[in-house]
Order: structure tokens, then sequence, then C-alpha cells
């Protein structure tokens, strides 16, 4: 979170936590969290962004519940920036980028917090995909 934070500052935008909690519904926790940026954000929200990369049932999942809940309290649309960009060119731009990423899911083939990079994909081999 922490890095997200410091993110958000560099970028100079507004950043607002969302408490998830077993007892309170997802959805609900999303509708409040995008009306207090209705009633306090200085400038329009046009999209409400997330980083679906390929999986259809959470993709059609977000346009159902959370698509109509960013237009009912924002007037914004949803979007998925990552939306089926092949693995390949989001592996060349992240490494053009130079952002330092760790690897925060794993099916133990790598430790938790490992930084992901050159080092890192040739030692995984070709056979590994880095995304899923």
């Amino acid at each position: 979170i922490d890095d997200i934070c410091r993110q958000a500052e560099v970028l100079g935008l507004p950043l607002l936590g969302c408490p998830l909690v077993p007892h309170a519904p997802y959805q609900e926790r999303i509708e409040a969290a995008l009306r207090l940026i209705a009633s306090s954000s200085p400038i329009p929200v046009l999209r409400v962004c997330n980083g679906d990369l390929h999986l259809e049932h959470i993709a059609q999942w977000r346009k159902e519940h959370i698509a109509p809940l960013a237009l009912d309290a924002l007037g914004a649309q949803l979007y998925a920036p990552l939306w089926k960009v092949p693995y390949d060119e989001l592996l060349l731009d992240l490494t053009a980028s130079a952002t330092p990423c760790r690897v925060c899911a794993t099916d133990g083939a790598v430790a938790l917090g490992t930084l992901f990079d050159a080092t890192l994909l040739a030692n995984l081999g070709s056979e590994v995909c880095v995304f899923t």
C-alpha cells in the first residue's frame, strides 16, 4: 500500500482507500467509494480503471456489476487498458519502463517479494508464464 501511495503522490493523483470487509458486500463498498469520489472530486472522473488481463468471467462480472455503479455514481466508464494485450507485449513494455516490480503472487516456484527483473525471467525459462 505504501508503494501505491508513493506512486499516486509522484503522479499528483488523489487516492482513496476502500476497505473491503467480510461483513459488507463488495459492491456496496465500491459503490460507497465511488459516491464519495463523486461528492469530493474537484474534477470529473471519466474512467474507472482495472487491471484485467484475460479472464473473461471476471471482466464480464465487472461489466455487469461495477460498470453500472461507475456510470451511476460518476458518469464514468469502466476501462481495462491491459485487456487482451499479449503477454509478450506487456512484458516488453514493463521491461522497457525500468519500473521496479516484485512478485506478489506465486505457486511457490518463486519467493514472494522477489524482484521481477531480467535475471528472474532468465532463471524461470520460457515454459513459465509470468502473468498467471
